[in-house]
């Protein structure tokens, strides 16, 4: 018996790593996409099927398992539309895997009531080790109930239920601070993963990306023979905003700075912090009239847009950018970013707040 619980605990594990590496880019919460629930509850629905497949026997008539301990995980990352698939799976294995019987009806009502009591507990709002508590003390008491009506022998359901008591708490307590482990491991990497790309104050891509992304875009140009802009693009007078506000200040410009190249680049432009006050925008296979467009609208609604500072006070700021576009203005693809940057001091240096980009 005890061979076979450890099996079944084993089994159990692995199913709920399995899982959390499935979904581990897809942000399971309540409020996931139905599509990701939905998936969520398949796998749960198998897990289970699995679970019971191995059960444990307590008595010559009676086996058992922990299928309820993975309808708990679902139903707490799924919430009631996973619960209820994993749920209903498990049922109809539950009642045809050994034949149609009084017993086997018992049980797969059971564990439909399992999956959606957990799958409406998981809405509450409770701490979330409190949630889990509830949840198996739930699913304990139906399980109690239908082996109570399964059972002819009312003096074995009480060593049944001990021994079933028990083993749930001990394992259910391995499987939450098991799943605890596993979310914030996800966590932490998709963390690192942000921050090795991503600039810190602004939430752009930084410079680092910006290298490998800028790299990538060369090769395919050569390659594919199209065309690659490169907008480099400063803040005007930043050092006074600095000098006058403060440097929390002017990180708070940075930030919304970031956010108005977003607003106003294409979906498909590369936009990111290259470090200070100095952005870049990539733009992939665009003329050199869409890159003068963009760079053109961005300096525009840099100017227009007065910047509202957590005092209150509004500031307004302007960029000078320098555009370099292979091979319209640049022959030699390398030199891509150092003739935009020669644009970009050009800007600075005969009176700011401009667009300068070579003629034809």
């Amino acid at each position: 018996m005890f061979q076979q619980l450890i099996n079944n605990s084993a089994i159990l594990v692995t199913f709920l790593f399995i899982i959390s590496q499935l979904f581990k880019n897809s942000d399971l919460g309540l409020k996931s996409p139905i599509r990701v629930k939905v998936l969520l509850g398949l796998a749960g629905g198998v897990a289970s099927c699995v679970l019971i497949a191995t059960g444990f026997r307590i008595t010559d008539q009676v086996v058992t398992d922990f299928y309820h301990l993975i309808l708990i995980a679902i139903a707490y990352f799924g919430g009631p539309v996973s619960a209820v698939i994993s749920g209903f799976i498990a049922a109809v294995f539950r009642l045809t895997f050994n034949g149609i019987t009084q017993a086997s009806f018992i049980s797969s009502i059971g564990v439909i009531l399992v999956s959606v009591g957990g799958g409406w507990i998981a809405l509450t709002h409770v701490p979330v080790k409190h949630k889990s508590i509830i949840m198996l003390s739930y699913a304990l008491a139906i399980r109690s109930i239908a082996l109570y009506l399964i059972m002819d022998s009312k003096r074995t359901i009480v060593y049944l239920l001990l021994f079933l008591y028990l083993f749930s708490a001990i394992i259910g307590a391995g499987v939450y601070y098991f799943i605890h482990y596993l979310v914030t491991a996800h966590q932490l990497l998709k963390q690192f993963k942000q921050e090795s790309s991503h600039d810190f104050l602004t939430g752009l891509k930084n410079t680092r990306q910006f290298d490998f992304t800028f790299s990538q875009m060369r090769s395919q140009a050569i390659e594919n023979n199209h065309n690659v802009s490169l907008l480099m693009i400063d803040v005007d007078d930043f050092k006074q905003i600095n000098d006058r506000y403060g440097h929390a200040t002017g990180d708070y410009v940075l930030k919304e700075l970031g956010r108005i190249l977003l607003a106003h680049s294409r979906t498909t432009d590369f936009v990111s912090r290259i470090g200070g006050e100095e952005f870049a925008i990539i733009l992939n296979k665009a003329s050199r009239a869409e890159t003068v467009l963009v760079a053109e609208r961005i300096r525009d609604s840099v100017e227009s847009q007065s910047i509202a500072l957590p005092d209150g006070s509004l500031l307004s700021i302007t960029v000078s950018i320098g555009v370099a576009i292979y091979p319209d203005t640049v022959r030699d693809i390398a030199a891509l970013k150092s003739a935009a940057d020669i644009k970009l001091y050009e800007a600075k240096h005969t009176g700011k707040n401009k667009v300068c980009i070579d003629p034809v």
